[in-house]
């Protein structure tokens, strides 16, 4: 195990009702959400802070919605890139294109 993956304990005292394993956008939300219903929540990942290269292919209609509803759509707005066009590349060859 290399030192950037070494384990790391947790502090004395933390509590953890539940631990989320994978700080991507779907651990992120899970802990975001838990935390908000009142559980005492452990994000863990093998990163300690988000790479500079950290990014979600897209999210866009229901997804949007969502994120509205549960609050989160205006923090992620201010790290978000707006797109028009998804391509979709297989070795080089781009297999198709869609208006977003």
């Amino acid at each position: 195990m290399t030192a950037e993956h070494s384990l790391r304990p947790l502090p004395e005292g933390t509590d953890t009702e539940i631990a989320v394993v994978g700080g991507g956008l779907s651990g992120t939300l899970a802990a975001t959400l838990l935390g908000r219903s009142g559980y005492c929540v452990t994000l863990i990942d093998r990163h300690p802070v988000f790479p500079r290269e950290f990014r979600v292919e897209k999210i866009a209609g229901d997804q949007i919605d969502k994120l509205r509803r549960i609050g989160l759509l205006d923090s992620l707005s201010t790290a978000a890139a707006a797109f028009d066009e998804i391509v979709n590349v297989r070795k080089g060859r781009v297999l198709d294109r869609t208006r977003a």
